[in-house]
């Protein structure tokens, strides 16, 4: 007879992390920097998103006009949900995305730009590529934001298209599953 042993959580607020996070002034008021951030299970030590640096891994500029990143990014629609209206900042299980039902929160091959704030106001696109064995279309996503905060409020929306099309095959229809999401 085995009798198992006891069991550990990955993770119920967040999962566990590793990252790296660096800033190098370039001359002026231009910095480049980068991200690499991977999530760990605690109980096993394996990847929890089934690869390295599975959370983000991205690099770019940033400056007084903005910053610019390229790579595995979050992106903004999740940012607008966890920065603006939910309180637990998408961390812990009663998290905003569990009732929105809205779980992809990074795109892979993306290019972000975010301004800065000016008198409150702020925006940011994001464009990703998708990436498919089967279709240079599948996946691609793009999103825009625009928003305004001064302590008194905090107000943003935000616009996103992801496409999904899954292909036919054989007598089986195309299917569709693209998103459009308006916050």
């Amino acid at each position: 007879m085995v009798v198992p042993g006891p069991s550990f959580s990955p993770g119920v607020e967040s999962g566990s992390r590793i990252g790296f996070k660096g800033r190098e002034q370039l001359g002026g008021d231009t910095a480049a920097v980068f991200t690499l951030e991977a999530g760990v299970e605690n109980d096993t030590g394996r990847s929890e998103e089934g690869r390295l640096f599975g959370r983000q891994a991205f690099v770019g500029l940033d400056g007084r006009w903005g910053m610019l990143t390229l790579g595995r990014q979050y992106n903004l629609q999740y940012e607008t949900l966890a920065e603006v209206a939910d309180p637990f900042h998408a961390g812990l299980a009663g998290a905003a995305t569990n009732l929105m039902g809205y779980t992809t929160k990074r795109y892979d091959n993306s290019v972000k730009y975010q301004t800065p704030s000016m008198r409150g106001w702020s925006a940011g696109a994001i464009y990703s590529f998708g990436e498919s064995a089967f279709s240079v279309s599948r996946n691609r996503a793009y999103g825009a934001t625009i928003g305004f905060a001064d302590g008194r409020f905090n107000i943003r929306i935000a616009h996103q298209k992801k496409s999904n099309p899954l292909e036919a095959a054989g007598s089986t229809q195309p299917v569709d599953l693209s998103a459009r999401i308006l916050w």
